[in-house]
């Protein structure tokens, strides 16, 4: 989570005289430089002034907002649509090493495993991303997929890991098919 009052205080400055220079109501920065309430529920441009301010790129305050499970669906979206598009945004946005510096190493990693399960599938040549990473797993398995119970049906580039993925294909599948027929439970 970055440290807004650290970033406030750094620059001297009061949170009235920010949401003065921002327009923003004293009450909603206050919310927010407090942690009082979710970035990810703020409006977007109240949050693009704050990030304007203190220079930080967009990228970097909502990354950090973004639970494990909703990183995972949207990368499982993503790889639906075009799995090599996403390899390739990976690699030159430097994403694993961005969610390293935010100490997110669990999407750091599976990212890691995604590039690598990608190069293989395609029998690419390794890329100088997975060469760097290829040391790197988690401490503590991380398990996607509880219901798999047979070792063999983990994608291995994610079990070397310490990641227990059974198959990122069939995920977004069902997530896909539940929301077009409507079928999300009792309300």
């Amino acid at each position: 989570m970055i440290d807004f009052k650290r970033l406030l205080k750094e620059r001297d400055i009061s949170i009235l005289t920010l949401s003065k220079i921002l327009n923003i109501s004293y009450a909603s920065l206050y919310d927010i430089i407090n942690q009082n309430v979710k970035i990810e529920d703020c409006k977007f441009l109240t949050v693009q002034k704050i990030a304007a301010f203190f220079r930080i790129d967009l990228n970097h305050i909502y990354l950090q907002e973004e639970s494990f499970q909703n990183f995972r669906n949207n990368l499982h979206h993503e790889i639906i649509h075009n799995e090599l598009l996403l390899y390739k945004s990976v690699i030159h946005n430097n994403s694993i090493e961005k969610y390293l510096l935010h100490s997110e190493i669990e999407k750091a990693v599976y990212l890691m495993a995604l590039i690598e399960y990608i190069e293989h599938k395609y029998k690419m040549e390794m890329s100088e991303t997975t060469k760097q990473y290829k040391k790197y797993a988690l401490k503590n398995p991380l398990i996607i997929q509880s219901d798999i119970f047979n070792d063999d049906k983990y994608i291995p580039e994610f079990k070397e890991r310490n990641i227990m993925e059974g198959d990122l294909y069939d995920a977004i599948w069902r997530n896909m098919t539940q929301y077009d027929t409507g079928e999300l439970g009792d309300e």
